[in-house]
């Protein structure tokens, strides 16, 4: 497919730090980008940037529900994807950072979905 072809889609990006990338500034503050507006390579520099969090949302008509999973359930694996040592990763008071699984589920991570998973993590593994 050609770059005229392309037509990127909706995402919305965080950046752990302001700065630039493709063109355009990011802040710490999350930002929606409205389908089409960046090239084939931009997208393979936002997705690329370890500072910046690009969630794009899942596309559900290529989801087939014999494979797919919950939400709980891909969150789990996410937490265990998570480098311990990383404070990019973890929150202050120890829990998974929701930007740090959004970037690994590549969709967006609310507080709530993420205290469960961790409660759910924890107690599989005795720590509650």
């Amino acid at each position: 497919m050609s770059d005229q072809d392309f037509i990127s889609p909706t995402l919305t990006i965080t950046a752990r730090r302001a700065h630039r990338r493709a063109g355009l500034a990011h802040p710490t503050e999350t930002v929606s980008h409205p389908a089409g507006t960046f090239s084939q390579l931009q997208l393979r520099q936002l997705r690329a940037d370890p500072e910046l969090v690009v969630v794009e949302p899942p596309d559900t008509d290529t989801t087939d529900p014999a494979t797919a999973t919950d939400g709980a359930t891909d969150l789990l694996a996410a937490i265990g994807q998570l480098e311990p040592g990383n404070p990019d990763h973890w929150t202050k008071d120890g829990r998974p950072d929701a930007r740090a699984l959004a970037a690994v589920v590549r969709r967006e991570v609310s507080a709530a979905e993420r205290d469960a998973a961790w409660e759910a993590h924890q107690a599989a593994q005795g720590e509650r």
